[in-house]
């Protein structure tokens, strides 16, 4: 079956981003989040969610944190989770290079200023006694683009907290 909307062209309903818009779409921080998975890395990174890390605690506080997220509205959880939810304002140059490393490709102009979308992390947990590799003591973190009226466009498993430790 097949749905039409009146009065409405198809690509006016495509709320995703895409990598060279504009940035200077609306991004609606009084509605609550939509979450998409476009971009996700599921294998090409160190921080992809096909880690062997990426535990069954992990997952059931994913789904927990995403549920919770999604209740709220953007504005919200910036205000309601300070040091556990970002948009950054300046985004760290390890996430920057990440993404060009997974999406940029050949061309050298990828990540140009007035092209670079929105950033932003959701800390799933962390350990009071901070992260440990070597010990396998996690501090989660969840990396994703802000696109247009809210979505987010997951990209990112960081378990040890290392792509923006923080001070």
């Amino acid at each position: 079956m097949t749905y039409s909307f009146p009065n409405t062209d198809e690509n006016e309903l495509d709320l995703k981003y895409k990598f060279g818009d504009d940035i200077t779409y609306k991004i609606a921080f009084q509605n609550t989040p939509l979450i998409a998975y476009d971009y996700i890395d599921l294998d090409k990174t160190d921080y992809c969610f096909h880690q062997k890390c990426f535990s069954n605690f992990d997952a059931k506080k994913y789904f927990a944190k995403l549920k919770e997220i999604s209740s709220k509205k953007i504005d919200q959880l910036l205000d309601d989770y300070k040091g556990h939810f970002h948009i950054y304002n300046k985004v760290p140059r390890n996430l920057l290079r990440l993404f060009e490393k997974v999406f940029g490709g050949d061309d050298s102009t990828f990540l140009k200023p007035e092209i670079i979308p929105p950033f932003g992390q959701i800390a799933l947990y962390t350990n009071p006694n901070g992260s440990d590799k070597g010990k396998g003591i996690k501090s989660p973190r969840i990396y994703f683009i802000l696109g247009k009226f809210g979505v987010f466009h997951i990209l990112f498993y960081d378990p040890y907290h290392e792509i923006n430790p923080g001070k």
